[in-house]
């Protein structure tokens, strides 16, 4: 099992995680469509905990667990990598029959962040059109970066190793596919708009690469070049605030 290192703002000794999966086996459901015994999944941030929940055991593959904790939970000390776990009832959905306990699990956090970053931040509407890149289609984050997109209805291009190819074209199989392994990512883009003749409207880095950022302008439309500057001049502006701990 692998897990994140302790940092500044959590309380010691803590129990880590914060996307869960597992059975009500108690509390208050007023007010939901939830009842005990059922199977659900969802997050575990900060605030008040009101249904128990005892989970499955979680084990992927190669028999590690990988998630991002919120800060949240981990600050109280209180996350969801236990047998028995308390969270708010309005952060769970009921989990899918065809769902298993460790699928969803690894939705809630990845899922959130890719929407957030696409939908909230990115501007994309239902419907639309255009081009989107997500470098990192393979991972958790990028996974769901590309499904969203293309049901959105946008044009989807990612990145993966030949190995991963297999998992992207499941996600989606309409999706197409940079072989980052076989040259620069920023000169296959170039290349790409230059024989589409269509830029970008929205690169999403998962992966935190910054070639791509640098030779945007090969590859990313203007207006959203114009946009992506403002917001980077609009962020320097802004009055910074100290942390605090807690």
């Amino acid at each position: 099992m692998s897990l994140p290192p302790l940092c500044w703002f959590q309380k010691t000794p803590c129990v880590p995680e914060s996307d869960v999966s597992g059975t009500i086996v108690e509390g208050n459901l007023e007010g939901t469509d939830l009842k005990v015994g059922d199977e659900v999944f969802g997050i575990k941030p900060a605030g008040q905990m009101s249904v128990y929940l005892s989970l499955s055991i979680l084990r992927c593959r190669d028999e590690r667990i990988l998630t991002i904790p919120s800060v949240g939970s981990l600050r109280s000390g209180e996350g969801v990598l236990a047998e028995y776990c308390l969270v708010e009832k309005s952060l769970l959905r009921k989990k899918p029959n065809s769902v298993s306990f460790e699928e969803a699990a690894a939705v809630p956090l990845a899922a959130h962040t890719a929407f957030v970053a696409l939908v909230d931040q990115g501007g994309l509407k239902r419907g639309g059109s255009g081009k989107v890149f997500v470098n990192g289609g393979s991972g958790g984050v990028g996974g769901f970066a590309v499904q969203i997109a293309i049901a959105y209805g946008y044009q989807v291009s990612t990145t993966c190793s030949p190995s991963s190819r297999t998992l992207v074209q499941s996600l989606a199989p309409s999706v197409q596919i940079f072989d980052y392994t076989s040259s620069p990512l920023q000169d296959q883009l170039a290349q790409h708009v230059k024989e589409d003749k269509k830029p970008f409207d929205l690169i999403f880095d998962t992966i935190g690469t910054p070639s791509l950022y640098q030779n945007s302008p090969s590859y990313l439309s203007v207006s959203s070049i114009s946009t992506l500057y403002r917001d980077l001049a609009d962020s320097s502006t802004r009055p910074r605030t100290s942390p605090t701990t807690g």
